[in-house]
């Protein structure tokens, strides 16, 4: 028998008896930033679970050559330059089409030089080339959205801020119309959002920029009205529509800034009734942000999950949006989340760009919502190259299998991997022991002091089982010829 094998044996058998209690951590995995710097927008494959699409629009301000988009098709493990983008400085929005699998659309809005405007360019070839999709008039872009059913009825919105105009195609982008509010045209919307049978009900809804309130239309997106309550914030910046809910409830969420420019204040607003009536919802949300993004899982009538993101990271709620919490997950607390996806159905991945505010440049960061939740414990004791780092990388999916990776080891040495299923933080050989070891797994490190071992958690481990890991390694250069790794709390998601 393998050591693995024996040693997850003896977990199956343990761990049933043994975490049922352990006291539950407060958090659960940790947020794991990927691609590089940058980022103006981004956008996730509706096909992500077979695809493992991300985009990611690159700019340097005020350098022109290095603008483009990026592409990952391994579920954001990676990113590789897909199309460089000429005579452009900035790309504000990249979206994909929710038929993408079917008509392999992409459009992005773009600030070129030499042009007082944003250009909408549209994408037949999932972004490998772009044209022009002659949007009218000029003025900065706002969101680019597109009919859930827009392979079939070619029906998109794109917004001009600065001109204050929305604009509607029912053709694909071929040609563009200005939807009404009451006898005026529409101005430029902050977020556009269609109903969920939108194919069947013509209903979409949209952030009036000028009043910054919400409208609703039930032609399709040609005229827009006021609902009988509907909900205003001083910065409107999302709408959106989830799932059928309980009781076939058609809930609609708008999200902004509030409050006064003195005293800032979230903004968040419900609807149950297809965006008719409106009411707050901003229970436990941190004071004086703004929430920027809401998003819905596919189970949300089922599991009640709202992810948020703010200017204090993520916050979610698993009562259907009526309060929420701080997410449990290390990394983002204090960030301001300007976008947030979720890609791949109710348990696959999240995504959020940190930047200072929704037109700047940042960083892009991942979320595993199933497979193996990591949280780094540190803890570590120095040997000869510093640090040893030990982390657990999982795949996408609800799989039992992840791999432990140890880096910035002493090369060609050995040491043990200590698992236990409790958290003891023990003083040991000048260092802290964190688990409590139960079972121990010899590890052997290649030349430049790295090392990988497959694991995987035993078929009868359940969402919520716990583990503790950390590397202890023979080390010359370390206290008592020992050094140590991080501590790693791993939990089954």
């Amino acid at each position: 028998m393998q050591p693995t094998e024996s040693l997850f044996r003896a977990v199956a058998f343990l761990a049933p008896l043994t975490l049922i209690a352990l006291r539950a951590e407060a958090q659960a995995q940790t947020w794991v930033r990927v691609g590089g710097d940058n980022y103006t927008s981004f956008a996730v494959s509706p096909d992500y679970a077979q695809d493992g699409r991300v985009w990611a629009a690159y700019t340097v301000f005020p350098t022109t050559s290095q603008t483009h988009v990026e592409l990952s098709v391994d579920h954001g493990d990676s990113f590789a330059v897909q199309s460089q983008i000429a005579n452009s400085v900035h790309i504000r929005e990249i979206v994909a089409s929710p038929t993408f699998a079917t008509d392999r659309t992409l459009y992005q809005s773009q600030f070129r030089t030499g042009m007082v405007t944003d250009e909408l360019m549209r994408s037949t070839d999932a972004g490998a080339t772009w044209n022009s999709a002659n949007l009218p008039n000029a003025g900065i872009l706002g969101t680019i959205r597109l009919s859930p059913d827009y392979a079939t009825d070619g029906t998109l919105f794109a917004n001009r801020l600065t001109y204050d105009r929305a604009y509607r195609s029912t053709d694909g982008g071929q040609s563009w119309s200005v939807p009404t509010h009451g006898s005026l045209p529409l101005g430029g919307s902050p977020d556009v959002a269609f109903a969920v049978d939108f194919p069947v009900s013509n209903v979409v809804h949209m952030w009036h920029k000028t009043y910054k309130t919400i409208t609703r239309s039930t032609d399709g997106g040609a005229t827009f009205s006021t609902p009988p309550t509907t909900c205003t914030a001083m910065v409107p910046y999302d709408v959106e529509v989830a799932p059928i809910g309980p009781g076939a409830q058609r809930i609609v969420f708008a999200a902004g800034l509030g409050g006064t420019p003195s005293s800032p204040a979230p903004a968040l607003f419900r609807s149950t009734d297809d965006g008719l009536h409106y009411a707050a919802v901003t229970t436990g949300l941190p004071a004086g942000s703004a929430v920027y993004r809401v998003q819905t899982p596919p189970d949300f009538a089922s599991s009640g999950r709202v992810y948020v993101g703010t200017d204090d990271g993520v916050y979610y709620s698993d009562d259907h949006g009526g309060t929420y919490a701080p997410l449990p997950a290390v990394g983002l607390a204090g960030m301001s989340v300007v976008d947030l996806q979720l890609a791949g159905g109710s348990r696959g991945d999240l995504y959020a760009r940190v930047a200072s505010s929704p037109v700047d440049t940042g960083q892009l960061y991942r979320l595993r919502l199933s497979g193996t939740g990591v949280v780094d414990l540190g803890s570590a004791l120095a040997g000869a190259n510093g640090d040893p780092e030990l982390w657990a990388a999982t795949p996408f999916g609800a799989v039992p299998a992840f791999d432990l990776r140890l880096d910035r080891a002493a090369g060609n040495t050995t040491g043990l991997h200590a698992l236990g299923l409790v958290r003891a933080n023990l003083p040991f050989a000048g260092g802290t022991l964190v688990p409590d070891p139960l079972f121990v797994l010899l590890v052997s490190t290649d030349p430049s002091g790295s090392a990988v071992t497959s694991l995987q958690w035993p078929a009868n481990a359940v969402a919520g089982n716990t583990i503790y890991l950390q590397t202890w390694l023979i080390d010359g250069a370390g206290v008592a010829g020992l050094a140590s790794s991080n501590g790693l709390q791993l939990r089954r998601l």
